[in-house]
Parts: structure tokens; C-alpha cells; sequence
């Protein structure tokens, strides 16, 4: 049997940041004060498995507490340096557009 070469482990953000390009979630900094780090990174992972996983999964319930409660979803934010209300009034107006989409593609 061959044996498998190990690869050498390759932090998450080393793509993005060696192509040049800030994180998904920069835009929603507040006052310039955006941390790429831990907390922006958790925030985006949480918003993903809203997105890709299924409602009744672990997942998308931890992601679902995380980004509906008023304490941890705004200590996580001021971490990263993210205008909370920003971003929340942000996700709000795509669930809502996404759902306003399935409405109308369900008519068709």
C-alpha cells in the first residue's frame, strides 16, 4: 500500500489574505476598527450553516441561537469589530428577499 504523503496544514485565511482579498464581512466594520481574526471568522461560519445545513440539524440550531440572541450575537460582533445592527439589518433584508424569491418562483 503506498503511503500518503502528509500535507502540511494551512490556515484557513492564508488563500484569501495571499490573493489580496479581505474577509466577506470587512465592509460591516465599525469606524474602521474590523479585527480579521477569530470572532469575524465565527460569525461567517455561523451565517454559512444558516444557509447550507438544515433547519431541524445541530448546526444551523446553534448558528440560529448565536445570530437571534441580543447578548452573545453583540459580544461576538464588538470582538470582531462589527457593526452588529449593520450586519443583523443586512441578513434580515436577504432572508427576506430569498423568501420573497421562493414565494414568487413557487407561483411560476
Amino acid at each position: 500500500m503506498a503511503r500518503i504523503k502528509e500535507f502540511p496544514l494551512i490556515h484557513p485565511r492564508a488563500p484569501r489574505k495571499s490573493a489580496g482579498l479581505q474577509h466577506p464581512l470587512a465592509k460591516f466594520g465599525s469606524a474602521g476598527k474590523f479585527v480579521d481574526g477569530l470572532f469575524a471568522d465565527i460569525i461567517l461560519h455561523f451565517i454559512n450553516a444558516t444557509i447550507l445545513e438544515e433547519p431541524d440539524s445541530q448546526p444551523y440550531q446553534g448558528a440560529a441561537f448565536l445570530l437571534k440572541s441580543k447578548r452573545a450575537y453583540f459580544c461576538v460582533c464588538a470582538e470582531a469589530g462589527i457593526d452588529a445592527a449593520r450586519l443583523r439589518d443586512h441578513l434580515k433584508s436577504v432572508v427576506d428577499m430569498q423568501g420573497f424569491a421562493r414565494r414568487v418562483s413557487s407561483m411560476v
